[in-house]
């Protein structure tokens, strides 16, 4: 009996410990996180810092949590780019470089370069932001450096358009019918944005303020043509794009001022503008310019594409539950498996009890007694009643006579 019990006690359990098993299982997988670093440059002198963009990234990682189940990492690199520094990173972020206090612009050095193709040689990504003119230089910058750069490490043919008279001078995209006021500020939407997955996933973007420079495929590409499809962000007919001194430059019909494209496993994207997605506020309409339209949202996406988590695989749909939800089909499910359990477990205990008195003579209804025949001894034969007894012979001859 003691065996039994002590059987019955691990049945019990082990069932009732099944759907916490299930539950802490549940619990686990929701706390596996991927992580992705982002390195953000801080060493070429850009007044566009990661203090700057906190707003940005800040509300990218609570995107990448609730949609990806991931986390976003960012390092400020503060040091020259080399294979040590880039080597843990899986994206790497760049704004225009500034000018030294010597007033000549910061520089991508070739060993940089390098560092940069080797980067990207095992398909980790990068993004080039330049800016628009503006009578700040801090928000200008110096659109050289990262004019060579974007032409260095395959970006493709692509151009941060410089003014034309000055290298290291923007260009800025102007609209006079399209704009929220300030005709530098062009008011854009969906019917201006290719199919990509930096419009649409995770957010189907409706508007952007574009506040940015002009981004070209280079007169020198060949098959021009070839290179459309990759200017994802355009603006309107009616935008056309200016130097600094006022003069419009021609040849650009809807200026586009987003690229995105992938190569050999690499994503490349080139914006022309970092202000757009800053902290920084708008005095025109008293915003922070990341805060405007669907500007964040555009933010998250880029980097979703960016870190292949865009497009998403379509999946055939099947029943999805809450937390909550799993965790009470567990509990039910363990004490119907308890239940049935504890069902075998007494149906084999009556069995054995039943058994048991068979086999001790235990107060069984007995069954009726059969008489037990009487034995004869070897020397007493028991009579023949088979045959009739024959006669004796005296009986036999009066019977004669």
């Amino acid at each position: 009996m003691k065996n039994r019990s002590l059987l019955l006690a691990i049945l019990i359990f082990v069932s009732l410990t099944i759907p916490i098993t299930g539950m802490q299982k549940i619990a686990h997988a929701q706390e596996t996180q991927n992580e992705f670093v982002i390195l953000y440059d801080e060493a070429h002198g850009q007044y566009f810092k990661y203090s700057n963009m906190s707003i940005a990234f800040s509300w990218a990682n609570e995107t990448f949590q609730k949609q990806f189940n991931s986390i976003i990492r960012v390092i400020p690199i503060n040091d020259t780019f080399n294979r040590t520094n880039l080597q843990f990173g899986d994206l790497l972020f760049i704004t225009n470089p500034g000018i030294y206090a010597n007033g000549t612009p910061y520089q991508f050095e070739s060993n940089e370069i390098q560092a940069i193709k080797d980067f990207i040689a095992v398909g980790k990504s990068i993004v080039a932001l330049g800016n628009p003119f503006s009578i700040d230089a801090n928000v200008s910058g110096h659109i050289g450096p990262l004019q060579r750069l974007v032409r260095s490490v395959y970006f493709g043919p692509f151009d941060l358009l410089a003014s034309g008279l000055e290298v290291n001078e923007s260009t800025i995209i102007v609209d006079d019918w399209n704009n929220d006021g300030n005709n530098t500020h062009v008011l854009t939407n969906s019917s201006y944005y290719q199919e990509h997955p930096i419009f649409q996933e995770p957010f189907e973007i409706g508007r952007a303020i574009v506040y940015a420079q002009a981004v070209a495929i280079s007169r020198e590409a060949e098959r021009f043509e070839e290179y459309q499809e990759f200017l994802i962000g355009k603006t309107p007919n009616t935008a056309y794009v200016i130097r600094p001194d006022y003069t419009i430059i021609e040849m650009y019909k809807q200026p586009a001022w987003l690229v995105a494209r992938e190569k050999d496993s690499t994503r490349y994207v080139v914006g022309g503008s970092t202000i757009m997605f800053s902290n920084l506020v708008d005095t025109f309409s008293n915003q922070t310019w990341v805060e405007r339209a669907d500007h964040k949202q555009i933010f998250a996406n880029m980097l979703a594409w960016l870190l292949h988590l865009t497009p998403q695989e379509k999946k055939e749909e099947f029943l999805q539950f809450s937390f909550i939800e799993l965790t009470l089909i567990e509990l039910v499910s363990g004490i119907v498996i308890s239940a049935f359990i504890l069902t075998i477990v007494f149906l084999q205990t009556q069995r054995l009890r039943i058994l048991g008195r068979k086999i001790g003579g235990g107060p069984v209804s007995p069954k009726p007694a059969i008489p037990k025949q009487k034995q004869t001894s070897k020397k007493e034969k028991a009579p023949d009643i088979s045959k009739p007894k024959s006669k004796s012979k005296k009986k036999q001859k009066r019977a004669r006579k």
